[in-house]
């Protein structure tokens, strides 16, 4: 990113949030820039559904996870060494699997719709896996909504990738998941600012699950909100964190 356009996002940060949001903005840059030189890899940049190839309306654009506030939230988790293992749905370029392999997960598998992103994604993980906590990491590019969860799949994460008829099958073979196999369950999802009108479709539906209660909503300033649930089945004990 070059230093006029650098200066141009600063004064438009600065006119709506003040000093404060520029400083946030400036540390968010850093933390990006160190990221992906220390991890090897590239996950920046924005790209439409319509450039995907993707013609349904239900899928989202790719757009990173801010690394900073990925990394709070995950430390706030309570994580089994070995026996937890974390599921990104909308994988995209693989920024946070590989945040998320950083921490002791038993394994880390994400689902991308696009071969494209998929490909990135591997060729990411090539890069950065030398330097990760968890070594088993896996991409598969697939439907979301035909993806069987595996049966140990525990953190689920969700940077508005999809919603209505996608998104309702992606958590009826969750629920499913859990019937098969009761285990406690974490799920993450990362909210894009409230411009992007497609951001209360998918956190309507997720709220109104009935099987998932809120646990915790966090905000990292007034574009960023983070809601994280668990499953609330009485047979299922609550997961902490």
């Amino acid at each position: 990113m070059s230093l006029l356009t650098i200066f141009s996002n600063s004064c438009r940060v600065f006119m709506k949030e003040g000093g404060s949001g520029v400083a946030r903005s400036l540390l968010c840059r850093a933390m990006v820039r160190f990221n992906e030189y220390r991890y090897g890899i590239h996950t920046e940049g924005i790209v439409t559904a319509r450039e995907l190839g993707l013609e349904d309306s239900e899928y989202h654009r790719y757009s990173p996870t801010d690394y900073l506030q990925l990394s709070k939230v995950l430390a706030d988790l309570t994580i089994r060494a070995g026996c937890d293992s974390f599921l990104d749905f909308g994988a995209g370029r693989g920024r946070v699997m590989i945040v998320a392999a950083s921490h002791p997960f038993k394994r880390v598998l994400g689902v991308e719709i696009s071969p494209d992103l998929a490909a990135t994604t591997r060729q990411n993980i090539s890069r950065a896996i030398p330097r990760l906590c968890c070594k088993d990491l896996e991409i598969f590019c697939a439907d979301a909504a035909q993806f069987k969860v595996p049966p140990d799949a525990t953190v689920i994460f969700f940077f508005n990738p999809f919603h209505g008829t996608i998104l309702t099958r992606v958590l009826d073979n969750l629920r499913a998941s859990l019937r098969e196999r009761p285990r406690p369950l974490t799920v993450i999802c990362n909210l894009p600012p409230l411009e992007f009108a497609d951001q209360s479709q998918f956190e309507h539906q997720i709220q109104a699950c009935s099987w998932l209660k809120l646990l915790k909503e966090r905000s990292f300033g007034p574009e960023s909100r983070w809601l994280i649930f668990c499953s609330k089945d009485p047979t299922l004990r609550d997961r902490p964190g």
